[in-house]
């Protein structure tokens, strides 16, 4: 006969603390795992909207609603003629997530206000001549703008003034910040953008300056 022989009350509290560092050592790895996981997906929707927008422009002469502003056409946001452009669904975009950052509220699609943000500063260089307001309109002109490759449209974004829309992605920009509307700086220091061309950048301050943004337009929260 063998008898089975127990944990001591101390060997059980040493088994404890080994997994209690194992823990705090693996912990903070797996959450840089998972935001830049999320940081990846962000990307990838920034893809997926840019290849929406391509189809978009090649119907429409190289030209793109990126709001209105209730003067002369009901309220809209950018993400809306490419999903659901007043009450009508549309073909170019499948799922309205892909225009929302999986790492920051609202996390999916819940509006067309909380989206990344696209830039509507008449005075942003790249622009030059391509953004041009008519009844309240905004049109830009993918055709007009003179080198795509460093032309920032969409970015990741935040809105830091009071109301409904505080601390959450919001669906306008500016060049300078204006109107409590900021690029976020949301993925360890950088922002996720989309450029006219197509293509994605991880931006941190300094290229987000070097395409066009003054510093105040910029926040970072970690």
């Amino acid at each position: 006969m063998y008898s089975k022989k127990a944990f001591t009350l101390i060997e059980l509290l040493v088994v404890v603390a080994i997994i209690a560092v194992l823990v705090a050592i693996l912990l903070p790895a797996l959450n840089t795992a998972r935001e830049r996981a999320k940081s990846v997906l962000c990307s990838s929707n920034l893809r997926q909207v840019g290849i929406a927008i391509q189809f978009y422009t090649d119907d429409w002469n190289g030209k793109f609603i990126i709001g209105t502003t209730g003067s002369g056409f009901p309220y809209a946001r950018w993400v809306e003629p490419l999903y659901k452009w007043w009450g009508k669904t549309r073909e170019y975009l499948k799922t309205p997530n892909c225009a929302v950052c999986p790492s920051f509220p609202p996390y999916k699609y819940t509006s067309p206000y909380k989206t990344y943000g696209v830039i509507w500063s008449t005075d942003y260089h790249p622009y030059t001549g391509a953004l041009q307001w008519s009844n309240g309109a905004g049109i830009l002109n993918y055709n007009k703008i003179e080198i795509p490759s460093v032309c920032i449209t969409h970015a990741d974004s935040i809105y830091i003034g009071p109301g409904w829309l505080s601390m959450q992605q919001q669906a306008v920009l500016y060049r300078t910040g204006a109107y409590n509307c900021r690029v976020h700086l949301r993925h360890s220091h950088r922002a996720n953008a989309l450029l006219a061309d197509g293509h994605v950048e991880s931006c941190d301050s300094g290229r987000a300056v070097d395409l066009g943004f003054h510093p105040t337009a910029l926040h970072d929260t970690q």
